[in-house]
């Protein structure tokens, strides 16, 4: 009866808690039960989660030709946008302009290394777009920090004791000195079963031996571009078309080897049943009557089978196969091929479309997240203000989407559905007098909505709009009349 037991017991504690997924509730508070787990978390990573793949190919893998072309193309539109520091609420009519400064000023020369945040945008750029994981380090000053006892938690978040170490005083008591781009490779997330981040740990490639760094959650910024709820760490456009890039690369090298070492004959010539000495005169009178000599031809007594093993046209079509396979990577960031340079079998009408896809699909991204972390982790840190009244703005041009706005804002004038001073509103310029009445628009006789009147005119809008009015109904009275007649039936 007592093996039994035991055999009950190992069923309900193991097999259906263990086997079946029930986690052990004895090891963590009773207010973590209803939190669902992450399910990669791995149990053994003491000190950050592996992100388990190969950075250093993934790395080589994007020095190649075709992703170096893209991300350029990503940084060279990224870095030539404007961007201004500008007040968070539009209708606040507040300046705030000793913030602005101070966050323009820190902008200019953000760490020791005289880099600017320009500087900082590209290295993060392409981190993301190699590994998706970009990092922000941010250094405060000394008195920032405090020596304090913290709890020590497990795996599931149970407090399972206390040490004292150095740790960021509260937000609002701390300062922020410097910020730097770092590999972002070299950091993993330390998180517990619910993945709740709890700190950063640096390994360092050059002693990998030696115990890792461990940041604080304030003291990092972390950017990446693709997240899944199923890994803790992005995927780069790199590890997607890791196999094209393969494929590119390889077929690269061997063409470079055909071209420089010619390592395959053009052609072999049997001669059957020869001796060897025959053989020998055969080659010399080759070389000496046929060879440098085209269009030569060559007399000989004995029977000759000639092979070539010169590839036709049909077999050098590889570069066509490589204008697909490059097409998937510029696929696969969102950039046309147009904004890199190639040009063939573009028009003016699908270039301008283009155009818009690489903004839209390349360029907007990137430029949403380096806002968006910008303005809620740096930005605060600068002021020490968790809202401040100011933040970081871009200034995308989209020139395709400008013309097309342009045209609806003219047929609107030309409605009367809008005034003149309702468009200079929308392009940020001063109204005028003479701008709010629609009759003054295309329907009555076409204007130019920049024009400001000189006062030497003296002329008042209302009347002359009503001039304009009557002169229409004038030329409109044969038109009128003849109608009239055809209707009554004369």
């Amino acid at each position: 009866m007592g093996f039994l037991q035991k055999i009950t017991d190992f069923k309900n504690n193991f097999v259906s808690k263990q086997l079946f997924g029930f986690v052990d509730t004895s090891m963590m508070n009773t207010d973590f039960e209803r939190i669902p787990v992450f399910p990669n978390w791995f149990f053994s990573a003491v000190i950050g989660q592996p992100r388990r793949i190969n950075l250093l190919e993934v790395r080589s893998f994007a020095k190649s030709t075709w992703v170096q072309m893209v991300l350029n193309t990503i940084k060279k539109e990224i870095m030539i946008i404007d961007w201004d520091i500008v007040n968070v609420d539009e209708d606040d009519k507040n300046e705030y302009k000793e913030e602005k400064e101070f966050i323009k000023d820190f902008f200019a020369n953000v760490n020791s290394n005289n880099e600017t945040i320009q500087d900082v945008w590209n290295q993060l750029i392409t981190d993301i777009g190699e590994i998706d994981a970009g990092v922000v380090a941010k250094e405060f000053s000394k008195d920032s920090y405090e020596e304090k006892e913290v709890e020590i938690k497990n795996g599931v978040g149970k407090v399972v004791g206390r040490e004292t170490r150095p740790v960021l005083k509260d937000f609002g008591n701390r300062t922020l000195n410097e910020i730097r781009a770092v590999d972002g490779g070299s950091f993993l997330k330390d998180i517990d079963i619910f993945k709740r981040l709890r700190s950063y740990y640096q390994y360092s490639f050059k002693n990998p031996k030696q115990n890792p760094t461990r940041f604080e959650v304030d003291e990092i910024v972390y950017f990446m571009m693709n997240q899944r709820s199923y890994e803790l760490y992005g995927f780069s456009p790199v590890q997607s078309v890791q196999q094209v890039l393969e494929i590119l690369i390889q077929s690269t090298r061997w063409n470079k080897e055909f071209f420089k070492q010619n390592a395959i004959p053009d052609g072999i010539v049997g001669l059957p049943g020869t001796t060897r000495d025959s053989l020998r005169e055969f080659k010399y009178t080759w070389e000496k009557e046929a060879k440098g000599r085209p269009h030569k031809l060559l007399f000989h007594n004995t029977t000759a089978n000639f092979e070539s093993f010169m590839p036709t046209s049909r077999d050098m079509e590889w570069l066509d196969g490589q204008k697909w396979f490059f097409h998937l990577v510029f696929g696969v960031f969102g950039v046309s091929p147009v904004e890199a340079g190639f040009h063939e079998n573009v028009n003016q009408g699908n270039q301008a479309g283009q155009e818009r896809i690489t903004v839209k699909n390349a360029i907007r991204p990137y430029i949403e997240l380096l806002t968006e972390k910008t303005n809620k982790f740096i930005i605060t840190e600068l002021l020490q203000n968790e809202k401040p009244p100011v933040k970081l703005r871009f200034y995308p041009r989209d020139h395709a989407q400008e013309q097309i706005e342009h045209d609806q804002q003219m047929q609107e004038i030309d409605m009367g559905a809008l005034t003149i001073n309702e468009f200079r509103g929308i392009k940020g310029r001063d109204p005028v007098e003479w701008g709010d009445d629609p009759a003054r628009t295309g329907f009555f006789g076409s204007i130019d909505p920049f024009a400001v009147p000189s006062e030497d005119d003296n002329f008042d809008a209302n009347e002359d709009a009503e001039s304009q009015r009557k002169d229409e109904e004038k030329k409109l009275i044969p038109y009128t009349k003849a109608f009239e007649a055809f209707m009554s039936g004369k």
